[in-house]
């Protein structure tokens, strides 16, 4: 989850997520992700 966010590189995915989990007023838990890839393979 230290990689960075895709739409902001700046920030990391942990980053990200927390500051969703504050806006929400509540904790996040990341449980599982899926990976998406557009092209040829």
């Amino acid at each position: 989850m230290d990689q960075p966010f895709v739409k902001e590189p700046k920030q990391t995915i942990t980053q990200v997520v927390n500051d969703a989990a504050k806006k929400a007023g509540d904790t996040i838990t990341v449980t599982r992700f899926v990976r998406f890839q557009l092209g040829a393979s």
